[in-house]
């Protein structure tokens, strides 16, 4: 456009106005005069390479490039972590140095700006670098808060994990001791139930001797009584013939007789009546004397005879 421009310049005839005034202002160089105290400004038109490197410093690094779209990735290919982290810090910074790019752009490439028109320019790109710096410093709070935050939460996080190792200790030593109260109780109780038992034991081994003595002594007596029944037994007899010397000893018996009692001391067993040592009818109680010489003992209806020496 400014080659055009330059060529109508040059088929009409030279006037003063502002434009031209303007345009020979710049000069060669296509610099644009700046206030007083400033360097000259780079002309050119909005998004040309001239108004890219006025705006620009070629020593600052060139920015990431944007990040793909999901949809424009080719098929394994590598994220780029730096530059998606890259545009989503400068999200809110973008758009204000766009802004500041068309401000500069629109007063730069206008045919002859007027000094009013570059100080407005002037102050909206100042308002822009301030909004930048507004967002920036935004930024960095909010970063720093969720720094901050973070730090919060493992300080919490640690706290928590001492407080639960601290509790898990507690209840260790509290195992523990309830381990041990029930091991000493359980020794007490061992041990007054041994005493128990053997106090048991020794009242009942007592008692069993004291069982055993009476069993004994039972046992004695009954002997006594096995005797005593044998002796009566030997020394007592009633009707009948009775060998001397098997079936009854010789001694004094006595009988409470009866009302048809006979007996007769005999010298053998024949049957006859010299075998009738002598013989007795008594009407009541009587006492024989049998000697050891006797065969036999004879009698009937006298009751029980007992032995009385």
């Amino acid at each position: 456009m400014e080659n055009g421009r330059a060529a109508d310049d040059r088929d009409q005839p030279a006037t003063m106005g502002p434009e031209s005034g303007a345009s020979e202002s710049r000069g060669a160089a296509g610099q644009v005069p700046a206030p007083p105290g400033e360097p000259p400004r780079p002309t050119g038109t909005p998004g040309s390479a001239e108004q890219g490197a006025g705006i620009g410093d070629e020593s600052e690094p060139l920015a990431p490039s944007a990040p793909l779209e999901a949809g424009e990735r080719e098929a394994g290919a590598q994220v780029d972590v730096a530059a998606v982290s890259w545009w989503r810090r400068k999200r809110v910074l973008l758009p204000a140095a766009g802004l500041l790019g068309l401000l500069l752009g629109t007063a730069l490439g206008a045919a002859g700006p007027s000094e009013a028109e570059l100080a407005t320019a002037e102050e909206d790109a100042a308002a822009a670098r301030d909004a930048i710096a507004e967002a920036e410093a935004a930024l960095e709070e909010a970063e720093a808060d969720f720094e901050a935050s973070e730090a919060r939460s493992a300080e919490e996080v640690a706290t928590l994990e001492g407080e639960v190792a601290a509790l898990e200790l507690e209840r260790d030593e509290a195992e523990e001791a309830a381990r041990e109260a029930l091991a000493e109780e359980a020794e007490e109780l061992l041990a007054e139930a041994e005493e128990e038992a053997e106090a048991i034991l020794e009242g009942a081994e007592a008692r069993v001797e004291a069982l055993d003595e009476r069993e004994a002594a039972l046992d004695e007596r009954a002997a006594d009584l096995d005797v005593e029944e044998e002796r009566q037994a030997a020394n007592t007899f009633g009707n009948g013939i009775h060998v001397v010397g098997e079936d009854i000893e010789a001694g004094t018996y006595r009988t409470d007789g009866g009302g048809t009692c006979y007996w007769a001391r005999l010298s053998g067993l024949g049957g006859g009546l010299n075998d009738i040592i002598a013989n007795g009818l008594p009407d009541g109680p009587a006492t024989v004397q049998i000697s050891s010489s006797d065969a036999a003992f004879e009698s009937s209806g006298c009751g029980e005879w007992t032995r009385s020496d």
